[in-house]
């Protein structure tokens, strides 16, 4: 289903429809190297990162640093080092599944800032 393009006024929609994006880019990083475009990926990782995580890390530093300092270790490190080491695209998989939980998280982390925020105002 297509997700609605949120307008800058409307908090919570926004930073629900980052972390589906950062998670959709994540699968297609993977489909990217199992294809066998390392440099694709890579490329998505980075961009992903800069992009889209940055960009909400604000939100989560306030909630749980912890959460977001694993995420920038798996962005920045893990998952370029298990391509640099051409691990198997099972393996890469089976640790964006992990980053798609602590996403997860994350994403109910910004929820809970919304409505927080929402009560404030």
């Amino acid at each position: 289903q297509p997700t609605p393009t949120p307008t800058p006024k409307q908090k919570a929609p926004a930073d629900e429809s980052i972390i589906s994006i950062i998670k959709q880019n994540l699968e297609d990083v993977v489909k990217r190297y199992r294809a066998g475009d390392d440099e694709g990926a890579n490329a998505l990782i980075h961009q992903t990162y800069m992009e889209r995580f940055e960009g909400i890390e604000g939100d989560l530093i306030e909630r749980d640093a912890d959460l977001v300092t694993d995420l920038e270790k798996d962005f920045n490190a893990t998952l370029p080092l298990l391509m640099e080491k051409q691990a198997s695209a099972d393996d890469l998989a089976a640790e964006v599944e992990k980053m798609n939980v602590t996403l997860d998280r994350a994403q109910t982390l910004l929820d809970d800032a919304a409505k927080d925020q929402s009560s404030v105002f």
